[in-house]
C-alpha cells in the first residue's frame, strides 16, 4: 500500500533518488493525477508479475485492442510518457 501523494512528494524534494509503481489507484491514472508529473518515477501497466504463457497473451490483448483505437481514431490506452 502507497500513500501516492506523499511518494510523489517524496519524490519531488529528493527524499527518495527515484520509484517504480506498478499498481496504482485508481487504474488507470486519470490524466491530472499527481503522479504523471513526479520525477524519477516509472509507471508500468500493472504487468510487473506477468509471466508464463498468459503474459503473452495479456499483452497481445492490450496491443490489440491499441491498434482498433488507433485505426478509429480513438484515444490509446496504457501510454508510456516519457
Amino acid at each position: 500500500v502507497t500513500d501516492q501523494a506523499a511518494l510523489r512528494d517524496a519524490l519531488a524534494n529528493g527524499v527518495i533518488a527515484g520509484a517504480g509503481v506498478d499498481v496504482t489507484e485508481p487504474e488507470p491514472l486519470p490524466a491530472d493525477h499527481v503522479l504523471w508529473d513526479a520525477p524519477n518515477l516509472i509507471l508500468t501497466p500493472h504487468y510487473a508479475g506477468a509471466c508464463g504463457p498468459i503474459a503473452g497473451e495479456r499483452m497481445a490483448e492490450v496491443v490489440g485492442a491499441n491498434v482498433e483505437r488507433f485505426m478509429k481514431g480513438q484515444p490509446l490506452e496504457n501510454l508510456v510518457r516519457l
